[in-house]
């Protein structure tokens, strides 16, 4: 659980408020059991008057292991319309930013589902058949095109396969509180952190030790370079890790925020 904050109406700063467990953990608790001409079935579902904001994906590198968020169109039709957005500062554990308020130098692809909210468990399968979990995911992707207003969550492994959906019954659209720290928050800010970072990571390679500053500086202006060209072709998220497309002009913020405006020769100290 966390609160939420908005600097505009798309882009969240988060902050940690309470672990509440996992979202199989939870469902299952909550197990209930209905009768129907079948027999009866056990029935796992969640109802709240809150939002749900479901972040990221994830693959493991050496494994099937993965969990991912299936169903949010970029423009909402509707209130129960899931909705795209972008975390770009937290506070608290994990992905929230850690001890400290701060910019995320990776912003997090989120999806909004507008309260009131349900959360049901959709019945899978554990049988050690990868050909089952393509299936399953197969089965999500005709989900998706069919219901407009869920997004679905799927975890597993190549023998078994999770799935869950949360689902909006909303009459209006979610709004969130303004961000009372806008100035550290602010456009500038959060694409100052983005490509600092990106540099960083591309002039220390592999390397243990820091790079000097002459070279985050260069691997900075590449980048800024390589962005004004990507903006123009709507690519984005393939450079900095976000929803293309959101930051129109983040090109020319890139350059006037002073650290990719520089032309650093090797062995400078820039």
């Amino acid at each position: 659980m966390a609160s939420a904050t908005q600097t505009n109406n798309f882009q969240l700063v988060l902050r940690h408020a309470l672990e509440m467990g996992t979202l199989k953990d939870l469902l299952a608790k909550s197990e209930k059991v209905e009768f129907n001409r079948f027999g009866k079935k056990p029935v796992r579902i969640i109802r709240s008057s809150w939002p749900v904001i479901a972040l990221g994906n994830y693959q493991a590198m050496s494994s099937a292991g993965h969990a991912w968020v299936k169903g949010a169109v970029p423009s909402a039709d509707s209130p129960r319309s899931p909705r795209c957005l972008l975390v770009v500062g937290g506070l608290g554990r994990g992905a929230f930013g850690g001890k400290g308020l701060r910019v995320l130098s990776r912003p997090i692809e989120g999806q909004l589902v507008a309260g009131p909210t349900a959360i049901d468990e959709l019945e899978s399968f554990s049988n050690s058949n990868w050909t089952a979990t393509e299936a399953a995911a197969a089965a999500i992707d005709l989900l998706t095109e069919i219901d407009k207003e869920s997004i679905f969550i799927e975890e597993g492994q190549s023998d078994r396969a999770y799935v869950a959906r949360i689902r909006s019954s909303a009459e209006t659209s979610t709004t969130f509180p303004a961000e009372h720290r806008q100035e550290m928050f602010s456009q500038e800010n959060i694409l100052r952190r983005m490509f600092k970072s990106a540099a960083y990571r591309e002039a220390r390679g592999g390397e243990e030790e820091a790079p000097p500053d002459w070279a985050v500086r260069a691997a900075c202006r590449r980048l800024a370079g390589q962005y004004i060209k990507a903006v123009e072709k709507d690519r984005c998220s393939q450079l900095l890790g976000y929803w293309p497309g959101y930051w129109p002009e983040a090109a020319r913020l890139a350059v006037a925020t002073g650290y990719a405006e520089e032309n650093p020769s090797e062995g400078s100290e820039g």
